[in-house]
């Protein structure tokens, strides 16, 4: 199977014109962004500027690079109360798949112009679902605005007006947003917007990655999400090197020159590093697929080595203790079965997998993770075994396990494994849960050192820098005869949120007046009227 493309690259224009710009990503063009089910877009919006209101198939965040804006925004719901807000320089705004706003593919349903949603529909029908007078008056309503997405006003909308409490829990400033701890070097800062700040990245299921690395070659990194959460990361200013390698070690996914408008994808469990060029640094945005994302460094205070006993350090790195911090190669001693869903595809099917464990006297397995949930029951003899849960500082917990001894392990736990026996094989069978893996029927591991580390992809020379400084949302129209119609659907939505486009509690109800007015390019007394009509 070829090897998915991971080259960062550029957004491709989607609308340009004297009011702004939309710059889309597509995972046509860049594989590894459909495969990780990722999307990205860049608004750039002039001097009265305006986007028309419009929603999406897919729940997203915004990041406000520079400038300042009135957005609007319309929850889904009937009667949802539109909320108006400023948003200024580092604002971040979270916003639910279908949820009205104006300011894999992400793919937009514009409400007015030629883009329009309701462009498809007949004028009769949609004159009568609208309470309009004639076809003409419904085409006036819905075929009047001239523009694609973005267009230019004429002059300011005096009667949006942005209210302060709409702000909450729906934007939140960086500048409020504590630091990461052990970032990976001084000269690095990292902030990551979560769920505790934004409660409805819960709901969205990711969270927003902010990283700074200051001019003369500063350092992020080597850093891994040990949860299973990929990134699609955004290149907002500067230049710098990016790589990422995979399992395996030498495996290097990618290894490129990137700059300020560059998109790349770090897949589930890449270990990731970055270094900013000498000029002017480097900002990074990254969308990351996990709502409270265990983002873990290797090196440095809080972090992985850090974490683990220095004696299972130095043995796995094979390595004198003042310099335990140096990735270096060594092998094990005993071995390691695999059962895969390749070979077994019943494995595969029921997302399951397998292993078994063989320890020699003295024999040590280097400390890992692996991407599935798993359990380790001990057949035959006795071992000492390390687990550093997933967290920032976590504490590691060292056990003796013996015949019969069942242990549980959650994806993204490092742990090791010792004989400390004088004559006894040691060995685990592990079975695990693999419907998060990166190969369902596949416990994938993630070695911290050896010729399989996952630090081994990565450049010799940067990461001495990096130790040292440490077709769904279609819309219906139904016209009815004279003996009218009975429908029956099944919905794939336990608790759908059924949409009206016009009348009171609808879309266009919702939205501030001017707004609407501003989108369909019509007459205020229309607008009235479709805002109002039962």
């Amino acid at each position: 199977m070829a090897a998915t493309d991971m080259s960062p690259k550029a957004g491709k224009p989607l609308v340009e014109n004297d009011a702004g710009s939309y710059l889309a990503w597509s995972g046509k063009d860049q594989p590894a962004v459909a495969g990780e089910k990722l999307g990205c877009g860049l608004l750039v919006l002039k001097p009265l500027g305006f986007a028309l209101p419009h929603y999406a198939d897919s729940g997203k965040f915004g990041y406000v690079l520079g400038g300042s804006a009135v957005v609007g925004v319309l929850p889904a719901g009937v009667d949802a109360r539109e909320r108006v807000v400023r948003l200024e320089a580092g604002d971040v705004i979270a916003m639910r798949a279908g949820e009205v706003t104006c300011p894999g593919d992400i793919s937009y349903f514009v409400l007015a112009g030629p883009m329009g949603v309701l462009g498809g529909l007949d004028a009769g029908l949609l004159a009568k679902a609208s309470g309009l007078t004639s076809p003409e008056q419904a085409a006036t309503a819905f075929r009047s605005q001239p523009a694609a997405l973005l267009t230019r006003l004429n002059g300011k909308l005096h009667g949006v007006r942005p209210r302060e409490h709409d702000r909450h829990g729906l934007v939140v400033n960086a500048a409020r947003v504590p630091a990461d701890s052990n970032t990976g070097g001084a000269a690095a800062g990292t902030k990551t917007v979560t769920a505790a700040h934004l409660p409805v990245l819960a709901q969205l299921g990711f969270s927003v990655g902010l990283t700074r690395l200051d001019a003369g070659a500063a350092v992020r990194g080597p850093w891994v999400l040990r949860d299973a959460a990929a990134q699609a990361v955004y290149v907002a200013r500067g230049s710098g090197r990016v790589q990422v390698a995979g399992a395996g070690g030498a495996s290097t996914l990618l290894d490129a020159e990137v700059a300020a408008g560059s998109l790349l994808v770090v897949p589930r469990y890449g270990v990731s590093l970055a270094a900013a060029d000498d000029a002017g640094g480097m900002e990074l945005v990254s969308l990351i697929k996990s709502p409270r994302p265990a983002t873990e460094h290797f090196t440095g205070k809080g972090s992985v080595i850090g974490g683990l006993t220095a004696e299972i350090v130095q043995a796995a790195l094979n390595v004198s203790p003042e310099f335990a911090g140096k990735p270096l190669v060594e092998n094990d001693a005993g071995s390691y079965l695999a059962w895969s869903g390749k070979n077994q595809p019943a494995l595969a099917g029921e997302k399951l997998g397998c292993g078994l464990l063989v320890l020699k006297p003295l024999g040590f397995a280097l400390p890992h993770y692996a991407d599935s949930g798993k359990f380790g029951y001990v057949l035959g003899g006795s071992a000492v075994v390390g687990v550093l849960p997933v967290g920032l500082d976590a504490r590691e917990r060292v056990v003796r396990l013996e015949a019969g001894d069942v242990i549980a392990m959650r994806a993204g736990e490092v742990t090791w494994w010792y004989n400390d026996a004088d004559g006894e094989d040691v060995t685990i069978v592990f079975m695990g849960d693999t419907a998060r893996a990166a190969s369902p029927g596949d416990i994938s591991y993630f070695v911290l050192a050896g010729p399989m580390g996952v630090l081994g992809g990565l450049d010799a020379g940067l990461l001495a820098t990096a130790l040292l400084v440490v077709p769904r949302y279609a819309l219906a129209l139904v016209g009815v005869d004279a003996g009218g119609m009975e429908l029956v659907s099944l919905i794939k939505s336990p608790r759908p949120a059924m949409e009206q486009f016009t009348g009171k509690g609808s879309v266009i109800g919702g939205l501030t007046a001017e707004i609407v007015q501003a989108a369909l390019n019509v007459s205020p007394e229309l607008v009235e009227q479709l805002r109002m009509t039962k």
